[in-house]
């Protein structure tokens, strides 16, 4: 008998002894031992040892087979990882490392004319959105801003054109008399005067074509507000069409080819504005519950002969128990003390 402990051999020799009993030689060590020891087992023979009639191979197919084995080893780590990062190369980014210098600067270059063609579209839609918002008044906006006015002008002019369309709350002219803000009554009216003076002549044959846009009414205060703050620079200043957004109506006062953003000092003026309509809301507010207190406070105890006020100021009005009050009270009093 000869000995053979397949636990202690190694895996070219299990490799050997699998291919003689025509086996499988794929796997690591522990597959090739528990594969060698189960043929073992099979064959009845003991494990751990092999018959007598064994017979060696002759040293040409002995070299054979280790080619073979040697040839069915597991691939390196290193040829697993290459192996996964090509299957998980996407097919485009392969593509793209394999074309030629010239098709990627052609694609780049496609790329970058698509680009431009899309901005241009949504600045062409961009465009036409202020446009539609400054055309249409379908909030019901109450104001105008008329721009493109030409000197000598006076308010009164400007009352026979805008007059016919309704009821005229409101109109000024900035200092140069170059633009003007109209508050109508109603939305409908203003959409009237829209209608009629966007686009015409003024005054007829001499003057410049005008344009409109709508406001809302907070809008044109606040439009106004800083054509006053504004009168010494007035003639560097223009109406401009920006995005609509946070209630600006989609028109700026600020210089010629200004992107509608606002200066540290308009902020600032802009939250002292805030704050002082909020402050004179509250107390607007304070007043009118102070008074709505008093008055059912004096329509409640006008005519109780009871009501009395302090002689010390500010006076606090109190009111005089009556005498079933004073004995209920001595009655709560004397049954608790009894308790």
């Amino acid at each position: 008998m000869v000995s053979v402990q397949p636990s202690d051999m190694k895996v070219s020799d299990l490799r050997k002894e699998l291919s003689t009993r025509s086996l499988s030689t794929k796997g690591v060590k522990k597959e090739l031992i528990e594969r060698l020891e189960e043929a073992l087992k099979q064959s009845g023979e003991t494990v751990g040892e092999t018959s007598d009639d064994f017979d060696l191979l002759p040293a040409n197919e002995l070299a054979e087979v280790d080619n073979a084995a040697a040839a069915e080893e597991l691939p390196t780590e290193e040829a697993v990882e290459a192996m996964e990062t090509e299957k998980n190369t996407p097919a485009e980014v392969a593509e793209t490392e394999t074309k030629p210098e010239g098709d990627l600067k052609r694609k780049l270059e496609d790329d970058d004319d698509q680009d431009m063609e899309e901005a241009k579209e949504e600045a062409a839609i961009d465009d036409a959105q202020m446009s539609a918002d400054n055309s249409s008044n379908t909030d019901g906006r109450p104001a105008l801003y008329i721009k493109n006015l030409e000197r000598p002008l006076t308010t009164f002019r400007m009352h026979d054109l805008l007059d016919k369309f309704g009821t005229v709350k409101d109109l000024r002219l900035n200092a140069i008399k170059t633009r003007c803000y109209v508050l109508f009554t109603s939305g409908a009216e203003a959409q009237a005067a829209f209608n009629s003076v966007d686009g015409t002549e003024f005054p007829s044959g001499r003057g410049k074509q005008l344009e409109c846009g709508f406001l809302t009414e907070s809008r044109f205060t606040q439009l106004v507000g800083q054509e006053e703050r504004s009168q010494d620079n007035v003639g560097s200043l223009d109406l401009i069409n920006v995005p609509e957004e946070n209630g600006n109506c989609g028109v700026w006062l600020d210089k010629p080819g200004s992107t509608g953003r606002k200066s540290k000092k308009q902020k600032r003026e802009e939250r002292a504005e805030k704050r002082a309509e909020k402050q004179s809301a509250e107390e607007a507010k304070s007043n009118k519950d102070a008074q709505a207190g008093e008055s059912r406070k004096q329509s409640k105890w006008e005519n109780d002969p009871r009501v009395q006020w302090t002689k010390a100021k500010p006076s606090v009005m109190y009111r005089l128990p009556t005498d079933d009050e004073i004995a209920a009270r001595k009655a709560q009093q004397s049954a608790a003390t009894q308790a």
